[in-house]
């Protein structure tokens, strides 16, 4: 049987095939694959061997019975979550014993960022966008998190100094204005943020998908950097 290949949340994304035009899906597969049937671009995913592609729903059960075929994820929409503060930590303990992440390559995968902002001067080591047409942020939630991460305060007079203010900045492009994106693109700037050798890799997003570990983009994060995934953004027991 191919029904145990198939994400039990593709089920929702099928109601909605009909206005989107096919069905987003993430295909782990062996060695090189190639689905006939796909609609518009593909992104291949080198770390997990998986392609990001949109097929008609009529397609996902003979997707499931091809032989190179793994499994089959949803590629769930994610956004920015805005309404959760950061946890209190002895930052200033740890800075008092000389530890703010100096020479440490920390990639931010959200909105972007201001690059003018002072709080990020001189450190913004590179930039791509994996959507949009402007790799600057457009929404403010990808800079608010690189503050938190690593803003220096220079902006505030060091009053919102973030916890690791001497490290140096990848900042991966992945959600648009609204603040919205999908799972590939995450796992798009996850890859480009471990091919610049990034040694922390931060997520602040959310969506709708599973928390035990069995999505795509969790796949993803077991087989990179270590990458730090914000509890509580979306469910309250989180």
């Amino acid at each position: 049987m191919s029904i145990h290949k198939l994400d039990p949340h593709l089920k929702t994304q099928v109601s909605a095939a009909a206005e989107e035009g096919g069905v987003p899906v993430i295909v782990q597969h062996k060695g090189a694959f190639f689905f006939p049937q796909a609609v518009g671009e593909t992104q291949h995913f080198e770390l997990i061997n998986a392609t990001a592609m949109t097929v008609p729903p009529e397609s996902l059960q003979t997707l499931a019975e091809n032989d190179d075929v793994e499994y089959v994820w949803a590629d769930l929409p994610v956004h920015t979550c805005l309404d959760v503060s950061v946890p209190r930590i002895a930052a200033p303990a740890v800075w008092a014993e000389g530890f703010d992440g100096y020479g440490v390559k920390l990639a931010i995968v959200d909105t972007g960022i201001d690059p003018n902002h002072a709080d990020f001067s001189g450190r913004i080591i590179a930039r791509k966008k994996f959507i949009g047409s402007s790799e600057d942020d457009e929404n403010g939630h990808g800079t608010h998190v690189a503050g938190i991460a690593a803003g220096t305060g220079a902006a505030s007079n060091g009053k919102y100094r973030g916890a690791a203010s001497g490290a140096q900045l990848y900042i991966a492009k992945v959600l648009d204005k609204n603040g919205g994106g999908s799972m590939s693109g995450v796992m798009a700037g996850i890859e480009w943020a471990v091919g610049q050798g990034a040694q922390v890799i931060n997520l602040s997003l959310g969506g709708s998908g599973p928390c035990d570990g069995s999505d795509a983009l969790s796949t993803m994060c077991d087989a990179t950097s270590p990458v730090f995934r914000l509890a509580g953004q979306h469910q309250m027991a989180a």
